[in-house]
């Protein structure tokens, strides 16, 4: 037992695991006599196998560290070393998504998805593990995993506090979505663009960028009112882009110019002058069409 202490003081943990070993089986053999250290021991054992795995994890030889941990929580189960067993459990699922983090850089996305549910599996909580799912999902145009693994990160971080998370799980869904609305944009395929677009603004409802991209699309589709309350949301979000801000005005001018009502039309008009994209139009539209004053 002296010597399995001293070993586990200088950190030579597989030597201290089987002194405290053949120590535990000698105290069971005297019975009575041997019941008290036998009971310190049974509650050190765990201990010494997550201080191992801590420290094969620290120095990067992950599958070994998981291996020793597992039998750690075995012989925390074992001896009724719930503290133990739990920070070894906590342990193994930070190493698992350690090397999905691993997997990922070096493009082994099925690796990387692998030890994700590996993490998930011993830290149901892994709010990390979910968002490098997504993110996978993501390059994979897997809308449906995509987003319940970012819907999961997002509950998941926001309960623990984790604003971070939640909001980069956000930005992975929107940029997806932003990025499909901006494809069939191009193709005049409006339908589809707000389609793609409410699933965005789903995660991000104040997002500009799918605002104007969806005012447009409604103005594309005259569909003027619906252009007009995208617009005015438009306004109020988060601003991305000044350019971007001129050019809400300039659909929200559009729309009302569209509706008759030349007041607002010539307000709007007036604001997206102010950038170079559009005063040319907007100049145009103030002084030919409405007459504005």
């Amino acid at each position: 037992f002296n010597e399995a202490n001293e070993s586990f003081k200088a950190k030579d943990f597989p030597t201290a695991i089987a002194s405290f070993t053949e120590a535990l089986a000698i105290c069971e053999s005297l019975g009575e006599e041997g019941a008290e250290l036998g009971g310190k021991i049974k509650n050190i054992i765990p201990t010494a196998y997550t201080n191992y795995g801590t420290e094969l994890y620290k120095s990067k030889k992950f599958d070994e560290a998981i291996s020793t941990l597992k039998t750690g929580v075995a012989e925390a189960q074992k001896y009724g070393n719930a503290k133990e067993e739990r920070k070894a459990t906590r342990l193994i699922g930070n190493i698992y998504f350690t090397k999905a983090g691993v997997d990922y850089k070096a493009g082994n996305l099925d690796a990387s998805l692998q030890n994700c549910d590996n993490a998930i599996e011993y830290n149901p909580k892994a709010h990390k593990a979910y968002l490098y799912k997504a993110i996978i999902y993501s390059e994979r145009k897997d809308e449906a995993n995509m987003v319940e693994a970012a819907t999961q990160a997002v509950n998941i971080a926001e309960a623990d506090g984790d604003v971070k998370t939640a909001n980069s799980a956000r930005s992975t869904v929107t940029t997806y979505f932003i990025n499909a609305a901006q494809e069939s944009f191009g193709k005049k395929s409006y339908d589809s663009t707000i389609k793609s677009l409410d699933k965005a603004l789903a995660f991000e409802p104040t997002n500009q960028t799918a605002l104007y991209i969806k005012a447009s699309s409604y103005n594309a589709l005259q569909k003027y009112n619906e252009a007009v309350e995208t617009g005015l949301l438009g306004l109020t979000a988060p601003n991305e882009d000044n350019d971007q801000l001129l050019g809400i005005n300039l659909e929200l001018a559009r729309a009302y110019e569209a509706l008759g009502d030349n007041a607002n039309a010539c307000t709007y008009y007036k604001e997206a002058a102010k950038s170079a994209n559009f005063k040319a139009e907007a100049e145009a539209k103030m002084k030919d069409v409405l007459k504005c004053q």
